[in-house]
């Protein structure tokens, strides 16, 4: 068995620093940092390897889950669920299991991530739900204006309410 090996502390969320840096998208190492964050922290023990690379396994006994956020909670449950069959497994295929599957875990990951960021104050949306209601209001507004100068008869002296309507389309 691996001997266990110490991984240094981190103080901020990297999934959620990672968000923020990538304009509202998490990079593709938000998932592996927040495994390596959460052994930092204790709910995964490292160890090494013969070849050389980090081995982890759950901590025993699990430390208290309340502290985690929801996104942290989702990626220890998935390394569990992988860890429960070999009880050891190697950080590089841990870190790899998203990218493996983008609609089980990477797409729920990304969506947990920005819900934490959106309810801490990290992020906000781009247009405030008023805004987009008014500019949603004057598209439908527009496409009716189209709708009736397609469908209206020219009259002499009327091409610019014409003209206005289709560039409004």
């Amino acid at each position: 068995m691996p001997e266990d090996l110490a991984i240094g502390t981190v103080s901020e969320r990297p999934a959620l620093v990672s968000l923020v840096q990538g304009r509202c998208r998490p990079g593709a190492a938000a998932y592996p940092a927040t495994i390596g964050d959460l052994a930092a922290r204790g709910y995964l023990i490292a160890g090494q390897s013969e070849p050389g690379g980090r081995w982890l396994r759950l901590a025993e006994p699990p430390p208290d889950l309340s502290a985690l956020l929801s996104f942290e909670r989702r990626v220890l449950g998935d390394v569990s669920d992988r860890l429960a069959a070999t009880g050891w497994a190697p950080f590089a295929a841990l870190a790899d299991m998203c990218t493996a599957d983008l609609l089980g875990l990477w797409a729920p990951f990304e969506e947990s991530v920005r819900r934490q960021a959106r309810s801490s104050g990290l992020i906000r949306p781009r247009v405030p739900v008023v805004a987009r209601r008014i500019v949603q209001a004057g598209a439908a507004a527009a496409a009716v204006l189209a709708y009736l100068a397609v469908h209206a008869r020219p009259h002499a002296g009327h091409i610019w309410p014409l003209v206005a309507s289709y560039l409004a389309l």
